[in-house]
């Protein structure tokens, strides 16, 4: 009892290790695969501008005040001594609820540069996933090639022992040998590919491919939460806030400033000084205000527009998907049963040749067969994983957040 106890103890412990380090592979990647992305970068920088002008939106007054001076003679007509020294200091001052108006834009604004940022590492996420699955298609094609290789050079050496003990032709020995080329010429080429889809892979993510990255069976409908979705309705939110601020902004800034005069008739005056306040209100025109509203409603139309469209080309998008994985699982099905009618064919030639009833040519075949029946059967594998990939892409699910969610289940 005391052994089973340990033993249990040591799958949870080792079995969760290995959960977590499955969710921590696919964060690293996904993470340096946005860290990476030039558009997440962009998006990430505008962060910092819309926080400034939240900022500023906050400020005592929408601008920097302003110093003027000036200085008046009569030296042109008569220099009698007339002179005048002006000074103003002046500043202009928010509209009605022109702050907060500013403020719930750039709220927005955030908001929508959240949506827009998971949508952009949802793209990334889609190209990691395509990068993972090609990998994956000639890895597997690297190992169906080396495992032909290792029978060809394991039957070259059979048939290598039986010519010099003068139990077979050498002409079967000759056909071995060019069988045993022909399986090394297409390992290297697998080779080749593998590692143009590794460095295609490391290229995009700047880390090795994962050992393992399955993807979940979700329900494949789309709804009201995917975040391509959920982007043009925060871009319709924004469009509304700047409509309501473009309606108190439906004049320049007022001013006020602070006025100081000194000045003197003629020589023998004394100076006079004098403080006054100036007071400027400027005028709402529908020259100044339609460009502004006319280019907002435009933008506000066109996500309309573009969230109508786009609902249902997630639609579109998610039964494509789903119609393509149900074929893949047909195509994997096919493929198994033909995979097993070869390797049953391979054993009964097997057995005829080694009986002496078939030649070497006919055994040759039969493997060739097998093999490229074994290569088929683990493209469609993959293919069904990748088709579910796909699925979940057009979903809007991410390969990481459901990686961690389930990992953390565990």
């Amino acid at each position: 009892m005391r052994w089973l106890l340990l033993c249990i103890l040591a799958l949870a412990v080792f079995g969760g290790s290995a959960g977590l380090a499955h969710a921590e592979d696919i964060r690293h990647v996904v993470e340096s695969a946005w860290a990476r992305n030039a558009e997440i970068a962009a998006l990430t920088a505008r962060r910092a501008e819309i926080l400034a002008r939240k900022r500023a939106a906050g400020r005592l007054t929408p601008g920097p005040p302003s110093l003027g001076v000036g200085h008046i003679n009569d030296y042109v007509t008569g220099d009698d001594g007339y002179r005048e020294y002006d000074v103003e200091l002046g500043t202009p001052l928010w509209l009605p609820g022109e702050g907060t108006a500013m403020r719930r834009v750039a709220d927005a604004e955030l908001v929508q540069l959240e949506a827009e940022l998971v949508v952009a590492r949802l793209l990334v996420a889609g190209e990691v996933r395509e990068a993972y699955w090609r990998f994956r298609l000639a890895a597997g094609a690297v190992e169906v090639a080396r495992r032909r290789w290792d029978a060809a050079r394991a039957l070259q050496s059979d048939l290598d022992r039986q010519v010099r003990a003068g139990q077979a032709a050498r002409a079967d020995l000759l056909l071995s040998v060019a069988e045993t080329a022909d399986a090394r010429s297409i390992l290297s080429t697998e080779n080749a590919s593998a590692t143009q889809a590794r460095l295609a892979f490391h290229a995009l993510t700047g880390a090795e491919p994962p050992v393992d990255l399955v993807e979940p069976e979700v329900p494949a409908q789309a709804d009201a939460n995917h975040p391509r979705l959920i982007a043009l309705r925060r871009t319709v939110d924004v469009s509304e806030a700047t409509t309501r601020l473009l309606k108190i902004q439906d004049r320049d800034s007022p001013e006020v400033a602070l006025l100081g005069v000194v000045e003197r008739e003629l020589y023998n005056d004394p100076y006079d000084n004098r403080i006054g306040v100036r007071v400027v209100i400027p005028f709402a025109t529908e020259g100044r205000n339609e460009p502004g509203r006319k280019a907002n409603e435009v933008e506000r139309t066109r996500a309309l527009a573009e969230l109508r469209a786009s609902n249902y080309q997630i639609q579109a998008e998610v039964g494509k998907a789903e119609a393509d994985l149900a074929s893949a699982k047909e195509r994997e099905t096919l493929a198994e049963e033909r995979y097993r009618a070869f390797a049953e064919r391979l054993d009964l030639v097997e057995r005829s040749f080694r009986a002496g009833e078939s030649a070497l040519v006919e055994l040759v075949r039969a493997r060739a067969s097998l093999f490229e029946a074994d290569t088929a059967r683990l493209q469609s594998q993959i293919a069904v994983m990748q088709a579910r990939s796909r699925l979940n892409q057009a979903l809007g699910l991410d390969p990481w957040s459901w990686a961690a969610a389930k990992d953390a289940d565990q």
